[in-house]
């Protein structure tokens, strides 16, 4: 199921300037864009996680959530993290925030990612409510979904996928309940072997003409998701998103060869959901629309 966010209950005093939900179909991630005028927002209990990063404004920032008080300065880079579950009193704005990106995530983000990341059970992790803070890593994962939503590219859905697993990860290890003694994990080194590797591209090649998922490529090599990620660009030299990117415009070219197939084919083809989508994606990869790069074939 999609995530719904709960913006329209907490941000009475915002405005909405654009939600992923509107054109997107990713279901484990929801990015929306707000400004916010000074003033109190609604407080409630949130059933996803929410992680608000400040683009422009700068303000001071008062709240109450888990029966803690924050205050906290609002520049641009400013994060604030509201886990599901912990009840948030209230939210004071002493100024208005010109643009703000909210990032939603299931409750469990972790659940199939970061815990298969450190062998822990779900049940003992608790997100802290965090306030104020900066966090480079998470406002570079946060700023390249929000860019990939807006622009697909032709790997998309599995940069995003690797990009929520390195966010489940990193919010486990850096901001839970948990000890650094408590999240060993072992290393990927040598974890993907020639015959792996071979399988791994095998499977790739049998699906190109769908949506390959990072939990796919994982099971298929028998490795958490976070572990083949890091395992295959050591392994291949690229990550996964460059790899599968690369093979599907090959995929994608070698469609628009055959004059009788028409566009919206060839994207259907490619896994992507509409002719829109895979015109952009291969334009931002190629330079040129599949339109253009098929009369060039012809020319």
């Amino acid at each position: 199921m999609a995530l719904q966010g709960h913006g329209d209950a907490k941000y009475r005093t915002g405005t909405r300037l654009s939600s992923s939900k509107d054109s997107s179909d990713y279901t484990q991630l929801l990015v929306e864009r707000w400004s916010h005028d000074a003033g109190e927002l609604t407080g409630l209990t949130p059933m996803e996680t929410e992680i608000g990063i400040l683009l422009k404004g700068n303000l001071t920032v008062e709240r109450s959530g888990d029966g803690e008080y924050q205050k906290s300065h609002g520049v641009p880079g400013t994060i604030w993290l509201c886990p599901a579950g912990i009840h948030e009193d209230f939210v004071q704005l002493s100024g208005n925030m010109e643009e703000c990106v909210h990032l939603y995530i299931p409750a469990m983000p972790f659940s199939d990612a970061a815990l298969k990341e450190f062998d822990i059970d779900p049940d003992r992790v608790q997100l802290n409510y965090a306030g104020g803070f900066h966090d480079a890593l998470i406002e570079q994962i946060i700023m390249t979904i929000v860019a990939e939503m807006e622009n697909e590219s032709m790997g998309s859905h599995l940069l995003i996928e690797t990009l929520r697993s390195a966010l489940a990860a990193h919010l486990v290890k850096n901001y839970s309940n948990l000890s650094s003694k408590q999240l060993v994990a072992d290393t990927p080194s040598g974890a993907l072997g020639p015959k792996k590797l071979e399988r791994i591209e095998a499977y790739i090649a049998a699906n190109i003409h769908q949506v390959i998922t990072l939990d796919d490529l994982a099971e298929e090599a028998c490795l958490s998701p976070c572990h083949f990620a890091r395992a295959f660009k050591v392994a291949m030299g690229s990550t996964p998103h460059q790899y599968i990117t690369g093979q599907k415009l090959a995929y994608a070219k070698k469609l628009l060869v055959d004059d009788n197939m028409s566009l919206t084919q060839v994207a259907l083809g490619c896994g992507f959901s509409s002719q829109a989508h895979f015109t952009k994606a291969f334009k931002r990869a190629v330079g040129l629309t599949p339109g253009e790069y098929r009369k060039k074939i012809y020319c």
